[in-house]
């Protein structure tokens, strides 16, 4: 009910001007039909085809830079929704709400692209930057014989570090030329949606995967200023940082695959004990030899068992498998692109609860007009940060690189 109460509270700012007593009325019997029947009122509220139209008006009036209201799309198909959805079948009220985000239906295919990500958990943050207090010491309760130990000699939890989470930006930039009408563009906006979902989820994966903050990044092939994996630090950069990396040669090797996988688990001592909290990310080359070890259990095996469901095609050792596109196969022996022709690739097993993604509101729509291309500008953005909770190193093993890997 608070989403539909909130609704209302906006929909009465837009209104404050109109004072007569048949709009007050109606709200009131708005807010009553909410009251006696709120889960029935919040659904149609609710409904997936009024977050729909939500969206497609809202970047229609985006790209053609015009009003809402002044739409085809607005008065043809937004307006019978919205009106239905606020007065239950009484019509009028709700005209002139118009939209002015887009709703969380843009943060579903957002996250229906993400595979790497979806490994960690997501904290929304409430300021930029955003220091979070962590515990560094392992939790373990004491035991106390009656009247032996004093409280204050015992303080086992103590907070004793904060992480902070800067939120950097990924943008995605769409040109809409002069000649684009909005009879043209409205069929399109479904495929608009999913590329600006796909771009940015596709940003902060290889982030995670391959980013580095350094001056000069890992890979020589990294330079541009805006290249999105200078955003932050990625698993390959904390394993190689921290000392963490194996030769993992020898998973061409069929009967020495699964070896290689052990190898990595005791590099991470106490850290790659369970399987459950673990994750390997893989590029396809490197999927593809594992699939020739008969240690892999496939998926309609572990099926509904599995802890990871997005993007897990096999186990090994218990391990999910994840492939990612991200993954670099043309890296040196040593795990970094150093120049054209290389034929290496590397696995990556990480301790997924050591790790936390910060987001920082949600997708931002802004339009701009370029007068040099007589062509409207629409920029999407999303705010992020990746950050360990421990910084891995060979006291904190909390990911594991192996490399030298041919391809």
């Amino acid at each position: 009910m608070s989403e539909v109460m909130q609704k209302f509270e906006s929909l009465v700012e837009v209104l404050k001007n109109d004072r007569t007593s048949e709009l007050a009325d109606l709200i009131r019997a708005s807010f009553n039909e909410a009251k006696k029947e709120p889960e029935k009122f919040t659904y149609e509220f609710n409904n997936p085809a009024i977050d729909e139209a939500n969206d497609n008006l809202y970047l229609l009036s985006k790209i053609l830079r015009k009003e809402p209201t002044q739409l085809k799309y607005y008065e043809n198909v937004y307006s019978k929704l919205i009106s239905k959805a606020f007065t239950a079948g009484t019509t009028g009220l709700g005209k002139e709400f118009v939209p002015q985000e887009l709703s969380t239906r843009i943060l579903e295919i957002y996250e229906q692209e993400l595979r790497v990500a979806k490994l960690f958990e997501t904290i929304n943050m409430p300021s930029n930057p955003y220091l979070m207090p962590v515990m560094l010491n392992d939790p373990m309760a004491i035991y106390r014989t009656e009247g032996t130990v004093s409280l204050s000699d015992q303080a086992t939890g103590t907070i004793t570090a904060a992480l902070t989470f800067t939120a950097k930006t990924f943008l995605y930039f769409t040109r809409i030329t002069d000649e684009a009408t909005e009879d043209l563009i409205a069929p399109a906006l479904p495929a608009i949606k999913r590329y600006i979902a796909q771009s940015l989820a596709r940003a902060l994966e290889t982030t995670i995967i391959n980013g580095d903050t350094t001056t000069t990044h890992m890979d020589a092939d990294v330079t541009d200023a805006t290249d999105a994996r200078k955003a932050f630090k990625g698993l390959r950069k904390y394993a190689k940082a921290g000392s963490l990396e194996i030769s993992a040669a020898d998973l061409s090797d069929k009967s020495k695959a699964l070896g290689v996988i052990r190898s990595m688990r005791l590099k991470m001592k106490r850290f790659g004990q369970n399987p459950n909290n673990l994750a390997l990310i893989v590029s396809n080359s490197a999927f593809v030899k594992l699939l020739n070890t008969d240690q892999v259990v496939t998926y309609d095996k572990f099926g509904p068992n599995a802890t990871v469901d997005t993007g897990v095609l096999e186990r090994i050792d218990g391990i999910p498998i994840i492939v990612s596109e991200f993954v670099r196969e043309d890296l040196a022996t040593t795990g970094v692109y150093t120049t054209t022709g290389l034929t290496n690739t590397e696995i990556l097993m990480v301790y997924t609860p050591a790790f936390l993604i910060g987001q920082r509101g949600s997708v931002k729509v802004e339009e701009a007009r370029d007068i040099s291309t007589t062509s409207n500008m629409l920029v999407t953005s999303m705010r992020n940060d990746f950050e360990p909770m421990l910084t891995p190193s060979v006291t904190y093993p909390v990911v594991v690189a192996g490399i030298s890997i041919a391809v």
